[in-house]
């Protein structure tokens, strides 16, 4: 019988949820997880003891390569914290770039008639010119002294609108108020770790073409992982028996589904289910 177990083949899929430190039953050793934050340990199958490793290590044949994910499963948002109080304004801040000129602006309406300048010295007569069009009657200016007659001129048009000025400078930036107040604690981290295993059938093996198996966690603790692995009497169930599920299926169980690929004959194998177990409050 034993010389049947040593030529037994194992072939396992692990899913993890969460390990951060890992506290099994018997030694453990701990080594860089370069993996991308994958864990690689190996299960003594005799006697219970989980060693990690490094990633390219190999486990002894008496010992199952287990592997978990060294990040927990993301805990629930916290709820939002009350307002900071307003802050004081903050200091003027130095002047900013001048602006570009904007556009020109429509012609703006007529304005007001200024007063009537002081009348300069007479010039000297110029040729007559073309008689203008009438233009607009103008208010009555004080009487000034008498001139001798000169020619009409005509009225000149009314000059465009000039352009809007520069922007003036931007105002001082507020200095930045208090920080808020500190977001409540987040959940506790994993404590009380332990592996179940469940195996159908309990002992032996059979021919049954489907099995599962179910694993149950000891109260008060929760399924963080899970891992399964097909087993056979002359160790020739590779490709020939295949796992269809590994998940948990409530809060403290994790099952293990297989069934055989096409005719696999009169294969006598067994399915073992692995729950990772651990305290999460």
């Amino acid at each position: 019988m034993a010389l049947r177990e040593r030529r037994r083949h194992f072939t396992v899929a692990l899913s993890l949820a969460t390990v951060g430190v890992v506290v099994a039953a018997g030694a453990v050793a701990f080594a860089d997880i370069p993996d991308s934050g994958v864990v690689h340990a190996c299960y003594d199958k005799a006697g219970g003891r989980l060693r990690v490793i490094d990633q390219h290590d190999s486990c002894a044949g008496s010992e199952r390569h287990i592997t978990w994910n060294e990040r927990g499963a993301q805990g629930p948002r916290g709820e939002v914290g009350p307002a900071g109080a307003k802050g004081a304004p903050g200091a003027a801040g130095p002047a900013g770039p001048r602006g570009e000129v904007g556009p020109a602006g429509p012609a703006g309406p007529k304005g007001d008639p200024g007063d009537d300048g002081i009348a300069g010295p007479r010039g000297p007569d110029g040729p007559a010119g073309a008689a203008g069009p009438a233009g607009p009657v103008g208010p009555v200016g004080p009487a000034g002294p008498v001139g001798p007659p000169g020619p009409a001129g005509a009225d000149g048009m009314a000059g465009p609108a000039g352009p809007p000025g520069p922007r003036g400078p931007s105002g001082p930036a507020g200095a930045a108020g208090p920080a808020g107040p500190q977001g409540p604690r987040g959940p506790a981290g994993l404590s009380g770790f332990e592996i179940v295993t469940a195996r159908t059938p309990t002992a032996g093996f059979n021919t049954a073409p489907s099995k599962q198996a179910t694993a149950l966690c000891p109260d008060s603790k929760r399924v963080v992982g899970t891992g399964a692995t097909i087993e056979s009497d002359n160790g020739d169930a590779g490709g020939r028996v295949a796992l269809q599920r590994i998940s948990p299926v409530s809060d403290r169980e994790a099952r293990a589904v297989a069934a055989e690929v096409g005719n696999a004959g009169a294969l006598r194998w067994a399915v073992v289910v692995v729950a990772f177990c651990a305290f999460t409050g």
